[in-house]
């Protein structure tokens, strides 16, 4: 999150682990490693442009290079914003505390923990092995306090069912 001042109070980075569909898709298991150079990169960009708020910078490695480059740049959260929440960057609140003229910052991000798209993963599944969804995960749309989501992950997969994200 960066504030209207320019400064960085929330930083998150995130690599994706498993995508699908396998060639272009989105991620569906991801894990939170922060690396220094992510950030920093990320933050230029934003500042170059005077950008404020929450946002998802997005690079991709390149073996050939050998360095990431950057993908692109989108202004809003994205799908799997509940891992940095989980993991102590609670992008949302740091925006909402800004508005109400409340400014906060984020404390240290908590690497490790994985987030998974239950569908999406499951499907992945089908057809190779994957690496795996072990220790802290962060589910996507499964919750035993709210299981409406789930259930509607559900009933979009039937007969009738047309792709939904629950998440």
């Amino acid at each position: 999150y960066v504030a209207p001042d320019g400064e960085l109070r929330g930083a998150f980075v995130g690599r994706k682990l498993e995508q699908y569909p396998e060639d272009f898709g989105t991620g569906c298991l991801v894990i939170g490693e922060q690396v220094s150079e992510i950030v920093e990169r990320g933050s230029a960009i934003l500042k170059a442009f005077g950008y404020h708020g929450i946002s998802e910078v997005e690079f991709i490695w390149d073996p050939t290079r050998k360095e990431h480059l950057l993908l692109d740049v989108n202004p809003r959260v994205w799908k799997w914003i509940g891992l940095p929440i989980a993991s102590g960057v609670d992008l949302p609140w740091l925006a909402y505390s800004e508005a109400i003229g409340q400014p906060a910052r984020a404390s240290e991000p908590r690497d490790g923990l994985r987030w998974i798209y239950e569908r999406d993963y499951a499907l992945l599944a089908q057809s190779r092995a994957l690496f795996p969804a072990t220790g802290e995960v962060v589910n996507a749309v499964w919750d035993p306090d709210d299981p409406g989501p789930f259930a509607q992950l559900i009933l979009n997969e039937g007969p009738a069912g047309r792709y939904y994200c629950a998440c």
